[in-house]
């Protein structure tokens, strides 16, 4: 599953009004001011009980939630399933990892990333979309 995958199938289960952000670099894929929601959609090609967060992301998923009054929600997918997470409520430990700068593409060069990691039992599992 791509994200584009997983944006038009999460769109099609849960929020029809579902919005493509503006343009690729948004910091945020999506946006409902329906459901007042922000959304950033992740795949992984390998499950974990733990998935990885970003603090840019998640930083900037906050903020642009804020600044409209809305939720900020994270979803993932794996081989498994799929979940998400409303980041309003959780308290996240935050750790700096060596991981590759960017995982699909050339630059896999090691560089300092500060991580968070949801576990999936403090997300929703969204039965209606199939992986």
């Amino acid at each position: 599953m791509t994200e584009p995958d997983l944006f038009y199938a999460f769109k099609k289960a849960y929020l029809p009004d579902l919005k493509v952000a503006v343009d690729s670099y948004s910091p945020f894929d999506a946006i409902c001011h329906t459901a007042k929601v922000v959304v950033e959609f992740k795949c992984r090609r390998m499950h974990y009980h733990n998935l990885l967060l970003e603090w840019p992301k998640y930083e900037a998923l906050l903020n642009r939630a804020a600044n409209r009054g809305y939720t900020p929600v994270y979803i993932c997918s794996t081989p498994l399933g799929v979940w998400a997470w409303n980041l309003t409520h959780l308290d996240l430990k935050w750790y700096k990892r060596e991981l590759p700068k960017q995982t699909d593409f050339s630059n896999n060069t090691p560089v300092i990333k500060q991580v968070a990691y949801l576990d999936i039992e403090d997300g929703s599992y969204l039965s209606r979309i199939k992986v």
